[in-house]
């Protein structure tokens, strides 16, 4: 009864998504702040939606399982794991130099400038085979400089981005985000951010919440590794 009355309430949320988010997004599914979103094809109908739901990348038990010991470089950028349904979680990094508009013009026909701060971010996302898309995405970020040997200066704290499509459920219910000097490299440090993600019903009520956790570790000289674990 129980396992019944939860698939009612969550047909009734995707049937209310369905209704008025369409109008909110002005065209768009979603006004996204991680860039690392992709937008797939728009869904029509509260019977892809009930699909969307039961995907294996939004199922949290096989997620957390998969997120579990994944390691990204520079060398393997992109770790995919295809479910047998044709949905996804994709884990990935990269770095990229945070540069002004005087910078951006200098870059075209030189190297970056020195003492140029740069961004390392490790992101983890779920792909939708029915929409083509991200149905959510995670990324910490860790802004930096380096001299080539160490690393010189870096922001006190890592920082979190999160986007989803309109229709998705998921949520991050809390962040602890922190950065120390790093364990196995002297000179570099080592950034950290455990996340708990929740599917939402609704405002207030969550089921199955995993608490996954990303690392960032980077080197005196710049090179960097990302992590990420299940708790």
């Amino acid at each position: 009864m129980k396992k019944y009355l939860v698939s009612s309430i969550v047909a009734a949320a995707l049937m209310f998504s369905l209704g008025t988010s369409a109008f909110a997004a002005n065209g768009n599914e979603s006004a996204t702040k991680n860039p690392n979103l992709e937008l797939g094809k728009k869904v029509q109908n509260v019977q892809e939606l009930e699909k969307i739901k039961n995907l294996d990348a939004n199922n949290l038990e096989k997620i957390a399982e998969v997120l579990d010991n994944i390691e990204v470089s520079k060398d393997n950028p992109v770790v995919r794991h295809e479910f047998e349904d044709g949905s996804a979680i994709v884990v990935s990094i990269n770095v990229t130099p945070t540069l002004t508009s005087k910078d951006q013009s200098l870059v075209t026909t030189s190297s970056v400038p020195t003492n140029t701060p740069y961004t390392a971010s490790v992101t983890m996302s779920g792909e939708s085979v029915i929409t083509g898309g991200n149905m959510w995405v995670y990324t910490l970020n860790q802004t930096y400089k380096t001299d080539g040997s160490k690393i010189t200066w870096h922001e006190a704290s890592p920082y979190g981005t999160f986007d989803k499509v309109w229709y998705s459920l998921w949520g991050v219910d809390s962040e602890t985000l922190s950065v120390t000097d790093n364990p196995g490299y002297p000179g570099g440090i080592w950034a950290t951010g455990t996340v708990k993600l929740s599917w939402d019903i609704w405002e207030g009520s969550n089921i199955q919440p995993i608490n996954i956790k990303l690392t960032l570790s980077i080197k005196g000289d710049g090179t960097y590794t990302g992590y990420t674990a299940r708790l």
